[in-house]
């Protein structure tokens, strides 16, 4: 349960992987680009930094309501893990990262532009147990609950009890983290199986969000563990 902690602990706070020239890197450069973000950001007005944010919505307002429909009714193809009995469908044209630090695979979305420096991603993890010793979904929500609520800016925004993966009973939450320069929001599903918990993580800017948790959403209507 440790490693699952301080996974949501790196990977869920603030540490969303990043793509500068359309190309992956890893977590702790993900973290310095943000950090060279906001060192830019302080040399430029306060007025500038309203503008520059509203034509930023503005603009990705118009492609999401363009891209909406395709995002859902693009191909997909299959990821399969045979070290951890799972199987899930993916978009195309989704980059595929194979044990990415810590993670047994993420999945990055294609950059929509040049100034497409955050990418929404998913990510899955999985956490395994000594016989007897794997936490209940309770026990496993508590436990995360309690790192997150120390998370910048932590927000709360749905928390079900009720989820179904696979035929199997999970949970999953919704919330968000951040400061002004920076605010993301996730989404986390986890479900018990044989012994590990298998523990799914989507994020994306708030802007994003809605448009494509409907692509993790559908991903894991797809899963299938063995």
């Amino acid at each position: 349960m440790h490693r699952f902690l301080a996974f949501l602990t790196s990977l869920s706070l603030l540490c969303p992987v990043a793509v500068r020239a359309a190309s992956p890197v890893s977590l702790q450069a993900s973290l310095q680009l943000l950090g060279d973000a906001k060192q830019n950001t302080n040399t430029v007005s306060r007025s500038r930094r309203a503008l520059l944010r509203r034509s930023r919505a503005q603009n990705l307002r118009r492609k999401n309501s363009y891209r909406r429909v395709s995002m859902l009714n693009r191909a997909y193809n299959t990821y399969t893990n045979d070290t951890y009995g799972l199987t899930i469908g993916y978009p195309g044209d989704w980059k595929v990262l194979h044990n990415f630090m810590e993670t047994v695979a993420s999945f990055l979305s294609p950059q929509t532009d040049a100034n497409d420096e955050l990418t929404e991603n998913i990510n899955i993890l999985v956490e395994r147990y000594n016989p007897g010793q794997a936490p209940t979904l309770h026990e496993a929500t508590q436990k995360a609950l309690k790192q997150l609520r120390q998370l910048e800016g932590f927000t709360m925004h749905e928390l079900n009890k009720n989820e179904i993966l696979d035929q199997r009973s999970a949970m999953s939450m919704t919330y968000s983290a951040g400061n002004r320069e920076q605010m993301l929001k996730f989404k986390q599903v986890w479900v018990l199986h044989e012994g590990s918990l298998y523990i799914f993580t989507f994020v994306a800017s708030p802007l994003t969000f809605r448009d494509y948790v409907r692509v993790f959403d559908k991903m894991l209507g797809t899963l299938k563990l063995e």
